[in-house]
């Protein structure tokens, strides 16, 4: 009788043991799965980060300048060279939203990098164009409406301020 009660007390718990093991098995392959998604949107994006660099050619700096101080006269060629240098520039910033979304990093830090660069990468007349009539639609919808609430808080003319306040007019002797 009681090597009867020990054994079923011992499957019982090996049957416990296996299902803890089955869940702990399910948790790993969830994860597993979790990180090739992100290794796959890492190798995804670096296509085409590499794909924008053609436009982006050895100097853009020229081009930023002109988008803003006269974004009316901006070209076809110089829209491409501007279209690339948003397009890597918020890519970096979603690469942290997909961190957040396989759980990796904490939502503060993808937001508080778009709050931080906002200003500067889209704080200019052409880049909130470009954001309304295209940029914001090749992104995902909750990293989109992110950006959109950080744009109402920041000005037009951002990014030209910043750079006007922060060159070096003239080095004392």
């Amino acid at each position: 009788m009681k090597s009867k009660k020990l054994k079923t007390w011992l499957t019982l718990g090996a049957n416990i043991g296996v299902l803890i093991g089955l869940v702990v098995l399910i948790f790993e392959l969830n994860q597993n799965t979790d990180h090739l998604r992100l290794q796959l949107m890492d190798e995804i994006n670096a296509r085409q980060y590499w794909q924008n660099a053609i436009f982006l050619n050895e100097n853009p700096a020229p081009v930023i300048e002109k988008s803003l101080v006269e974004p009316e006269n901006i070209t076809y060629s110089e829209y491409r060279i501007m279209d690339a240098y948003l397009v890597n520039a918020l890519g970096g910033w979603e690469d942290r939203y997909f961190l957040y979304e396989a759980g990796l990093v904490d939502v503060n830090d993808w937001k508080t990098k778009v709050e931080q660069d906002a200003s500067w990468y889209l704080g200019n007349r052409f880049a909130k164009s470009w954001w309304e009539s295209s940029g914001r639609y090749l992104f995902e919808k909750e990293f989109a409406d992110h950006v959109d609430q950080v744009l109402a808080t920041i000005g037009d003319e951002d990014s030209y301020q910043f750079w006007r306040e922060t060159r070096i007019e003239s080095i004392p002797n």
